[in-house]
């Protein structure tokens, strides 16, 4: 039998901006973090995972001209792997509450969704 994997999926924040497009927006919000899992340490739901193993480069999952740019940054622990969402709101008269991701998981047997974390509001600007 395989080694079951569990998968878990959380929203990021960030600093408030108010540049007008959509693609500023996104590279002014990525902060410079030595260890890119870093917000998931002041999180208490992943405060038992310990230090990640690896963290991927962070991946768009949509186009940067949308209302709401959503992209992806996995971080491997060593019993679990989360995908840790960043959302980024470029709508300046609208904001977003209780945002989360939903994921299909293609393999029950391998990965599993054990915890989602919504992020409480997007406002415009913020990721």
């Amino acid at each position: 039998s395989a080694a079951k994997k569990k998968t878990a999926a959380g929203a990021g924040t960030g600093a408030a901006h108010s540049a007008h497009d959509p693609a500023d927006l996104l590279a002014e919000t990525q902060p410079a973090v030595a260890d890119p899992a870093a917000a998931l340490y002041a999180l208490p739901q992943f405060a038992s995972l310990g230090r990640a193993f690896r963290s991927s480069a962070e991946t768009s999952l949509t186009e940067t001209e949308m209302e709401y740019v959503v992209s992806c940054v996995k971080h491997v622990f060593a019993e679990k792997v989360v995908l840790q969402f960043n959302i980024l709101n470029t709508i300046d008269d609208q904001q977003l509450q209780d945002v989360t991701v939903n994921v299909e998981v293609g393999d029950p047997d391998l990965y599993s969704v054990e915890a989602v974390v919504p992020a409480t509001v997007a406002r415009y600007g913020e990721q």
